[in-house]
């Protein structure tokens, strides 16, 4: 919107400040300084419990102030606003909305167990790979016996395609009704079933999570124990099955992340039809 001011250069006070406005802004200030106790500003709303409100699932102080629409009434004239309770608090203003979408943080561990799960693998195959080929061209016998340290690799990112799948499957068909903002008719007002799903959420965001670094971890480790591997076959033959050792123990270790992972998972049994 133009102020009608020349500000290009001014000093005018009257000219908008956009850095200054950024500032001012209590979720800049907290993503600045997590640690302040309050932001600046009238509100004074607290960082933790900003954050809280923004991320987290809960049921809204403010909900007495919110219309059929998910919106916050400030007043009475606003649409919809007819029969709640204005409100213009710090509470109702920060609070008015219940978080973020459960089915966001599952879905968002989904892909943190199937991606740095293949990140791992990648890294393990490239490791492995570069020594393998290297050392091959000197000592060509070492090339056929020395894949199974790629398979290893390779089975990184298949735990994590495992562990995608049957989380897919926990989030069943989920519930085709909005969280809030939308018209009545396609809103889940119902508290308790987004209480529940937003357990069900975290679990799956923690069960990928776990799983995903589990096998990055796990994949980092036999791609260097399998380099190592090839150029100790190459400079003697006896090492090979000795070394192989350590490279099936490291491979064990993404099968720990996808055990928990599954049983994280298990207890994700809140996304089911909201009526």
């Amino acid at each position: 919107m133009s102020t009608g001011l020349d500000c290009l250069g001014s000093a005018d006070p009257r000219c908008p400040n956009a850095i200054e406005d950024l500032l001012r802004n209590p979720a800049t200030q907290c993503t600045l300084f997590p640690f302040l106790g309050a932001v600046s500003g009238d509100e004074g709303v607290a960082c933790w419990d900003l954050w809280y409100n923004t991320l987290f699932v809960h049921k809204p102080v403010g909900e007495a102030s919110v219309n059929k629409f998910g919106q916050l009434c400030t007043d009475k004239s606003q649409p919809g606003c007819g029969a709640a309770v204005p409100c213009t608090g710090v509470e109702c203003k920060w609070d008015a909305t219940p978080g973020i979408n459960p089915y966001f943080w599952a879905y968002v561990g989904l892909a943190f167990a199937i991606s740095i799960s293949v990140a791992g693998a990648a890294w393990g195959i490239w490791t492995t790979g570069t020594s393998l080929v290297g050392a091959g061209i000197r000592v060509p016998r070492i090339r056929s016996k020395n894949l199974i340290s790629i398979i290893f690799c390779e089975a990184t990112a298949i735990y994590g395609i495992i562990m995608a799948i049957i989380m897919n499957t926990m989030l069943n068909d989920g519930t085709g009704k909005a969280m809030y903002g939308d018209t009545p008719d396609n809103l889940c007002t119902d508290s308790s079933y987004w209480l529940g799903a937003a357990a069900s959420g975290y679990a799956l965001f923690a069960a990928g999570v776990n799983v995903g670094f589990s096998n990055l971890a796990c994949g980092i480790c036999v791609g260097i124990a399998g380099s190592s591997c090839a150029l100790a076959d190459a400079q003697n033959p006896l090492l090979f099955v000795k070394i192989l050792v350590v490279e099936i123990f490291g491979s064990a270790l993404g099968l720990f992340g996808v055990i928990m992972g599954i049983i994280m998972a298990a207890k994700a049994t809140g996304f089911t039809k909201c009526d």
